[in-house]
């Protein structure tokens, strides 16, 4: 539906204009399913991509943590001391 142009539309009001007011309903309910069932397929799109980006930000949270965990193992390592100097311990 969006890719009509406004004299698309305007060609489309008028034909629908010539008809009984029953068919005018018809319509007018047609397009609004049509409405209904985009913005549900949106949702949808839009919760998948919520979804996934939730799982992102868990998987680059754990990511970190174990990066910290190997960056302080190899610091203790590295200079033989069991304290590193960022931490707040």
């Amino acid at each position: 539906m969006s890719d009509l142009s406004n004299d698309q539309i305007a060609q489309m009001v008028e034909q629908n204009l010539a008809r009984s007011d029953h068919q005018l309903l018809a319509i007018i309910a047609t397009y609004q399913l049509i409405q209904v069932r985009q913005l549900s397929e949106l949702q949808e799109l839009l919760g998948k991509f919520i979804q996934k980006t939730g799982q992102d930000i868990q998987d680059i949270s754990t990511n970190t943590a174990r990066s910290r965990v190997d960056l302080d193992s190899l610091y203790k390592k590295e200079f033989n001391t069991t304290k590193v100097p960022w931490s707040e311990d």
